[in-house]
């Protein structure tokens, strides 16, 4: 394995990845195919089997760095892709998009450079586009099957359509796609949870701060067998930032509540990633909570944390003076 990490290390830990999934949004622009291709090696290695790609993810190009790779592991691997959103056309900046993240690595303040150009369009969803779209990313995977089609942050409006239900149903039929979900705001995953079938799975933000995954509504959609997948366990509305700020200010007594909860060392910004990882994967606990670990030492920190799982009880005393803030108007 590259980079130093070696699937004998990673296993060393007794860690299982149920429960893990990969993000590759990055996959293509802030992370290049052969950084990428490492990536995926490692989290695979690991025992990372779900991976979670998009046609606009890394400036349409995570789907073939992901076809490439599973095209090389075939059948160890389980896909959710997505319709509703695309990358915007590059132009010029594509061009230097490969020189840009050279620059980054040598100079890291130049980051800004890399990232410019990433907002996606939205698609007019129907019928037709979600055609399209599957025989597009099908034609990026080289062929992998898409074991998990997701609307990409639709109107809520959009997810109980007829038109759209009757062509997902057909996907579905026709063995196009292993199964039907939405991943978006929380609204329209309530819309796909208070429908259901043809919806099989739902995809929402993990944060504290607006912990959606602990609502009632979603525990009853577990229980009835839906499928419950989180993402942006340290980015989410700006979670890690957030909380760390936080953490660092003498009055909000944060700090001596991550103490109490065994989060008593380290600069207030790695007790506040440790935090959100363990709540992430807490909070969630018999879904998929997905992280992209395309660094070495992010995959490294993962399985540390995986190794030693947390209660939710156990994050108690974090959750209870966040919620104590937030009533008195102390969070930002």
């Amino acid at each position: 394995m590259p980079d130093g990490l070696s699937a004998a290390h990673v296993s060393d830990r007794a860690v299982t990845a149920a429960g893990v999934g990969f993000g590759c949004a990055s996959l293509g622009s802030r992370i290049g195919a052969t950084e990428g291709r490492r990536a995926l090696e490692r989290a695979l290695a690991a025992g990372i089997t779900w991976f979670d790609v998009a046609p606009a993810y890394g400036d349409g190009q995570a789907e073939r760095i992901l076809g490439a790779f599973a095209a090389a592991h075939p059948g160890a691997i389980t896909i959710t892709s997505k319709v509703g959103l695309a990358p915007r056309p590059m132009g010029w900046r594509g061009a230097l998009r490969p020189l840009a993240r050279s620059a980054v690595a040598m100079l890291p303040q130049l980051r800004g450079l890399a990232a410019t150009g990433r907002v996606p369009a939205r698609l007019p969803l129907g019928p037709e586009t979600l055609r399209q779209s599957v025989g597009a990313s099908l034609a990026a995977l080289r062929g992998a099957p898409i074991d998990r089609l997701m609307l990409h942050d639709p109107d809520p409006a959009d997810v109980t359509r007829p038109d759209l239900l009757a062509c997902l149903t057909d996907l579905l039929r026709e063995g196009r796609v292993g199964a039907v979900g939405v991943a978006g705001s929380t609204a329209a995953a309530a819309a796909a949870v208070v429908l259901g079938a043809p919806y099989s799975l739902v995809q929402i933000a993990s944060s504290p701060f607006d912990p959606a995954a602990l609502a009632p509504w979603l525990a009853g959609w577990r229980r009835a067998g839906g499928g419950v997948v989180t993402h942006g366990a340290l980015g989410a509305g700006g979670a890690l930032a957030r909380l760390a700020a936080l953490v660092a200010r003498p009055d909000t007594g944060l700090r001596a509540a991550l103490a109490a909860a065994g989060y008593d060392d380290g600069p207030p910004r790695t007790a506040a990633a440790a935090f959100l990882t363990d709540y992430a994967l807490a909070a969630n606990r018999g879904g998929i909570c997905l992280f992209s670990a395309c660094a070495p030492h992010h995959l490294e920190a993962l399985a540390a944390r995986m190794a030693a799982p947390r209660r939710l009880a156990d994050l108690m005393p974090v959750l209870d003076r966040l919620n104590l803030m937030s009533a008195t108007g102390t969070t930002p």
